[in-house]
């Protein structure tokens, strides 16, 4: 079942939803948000406050299929079976700068367990929140939260008459320490 209640204005629109989110150009499915998976809820904010400017912003609790053992209760006549959590954010902006070129660029994340409210917010840089939360949930220096943050950048011209070119570039793992380090010869 897909479907959605929102409340809209003339610049803006707030909703709660179960569907499967579309973003990006692609043939067969777009790098960003495919539209594949299985529908989700999720909360969404579409802004568009000029017609060179939109922003989209949504919170996700997906489904993780992975049994949470410490949960779990596997009795004789019962059983009850608890998954981990997994949610995801994401949030990206359009700039329009002359008709029919859509530059789009921003950034999701994906962690599990526990809720980080901090990935609410819809304006913000998520690999930043999960640096700051590295330091404050009593991780070790150098451990890894296990929030997979992603960048992303989508450029679409539609000024062929029956033709888009896009370019699509999706980062997963960045880091600029990667770039400066030398290799041992």
């Amino acid at each position: 079942m897909e479907g959605g209640v929102s409340v809209g204005w003339n610049w803006g629109e707030f909703g709660v939803f179960k569907d499967r989110p579309v973003w990006g150009n692609a043939v067969h499915g777009t790098n960003i948000m495919s539209g594949h998976p299985p529908s989700f809820p999720y909360i969404q904010l579409h802004l568009k406050p000029a017609k060179w400017i939109e922003f989209y912003s949504i919170t996700g609790f997906l489904k993780s299929n992975v049994i949470d053992s410490s949960r779990s209760s596997f009795e004789p006549g019962s059983e009850h079976i608890a998954y981990h959590s997994k949610f995801m954010s994401a949030n990206f902006f359009t700039i329009i700068p002359w008709k029919r070129l859509d530059i789009s660029f921003g950034n999701s994340i994906f962690w599990s367990d526990v809720f980080k409210v901090g990935y609410l917010m819809p304006f913000n840089l998520y690999k930043s929140v999960d640096q700051t939360l590295k330091g404050s949930l009593s991780y070790a220096d150098g451990l890894n939260t296990n929030d997979d943050g992603h960048l992303f950048l989508d450029i679409s011209s539609r000024n062929i008459k029956h033709l888009n070119l896009f370019l699509g570039l999706w980062i997963d793992e960045l880091q600029m320490a990667r770039f400066l380090k030398k290799e041992p010869a």
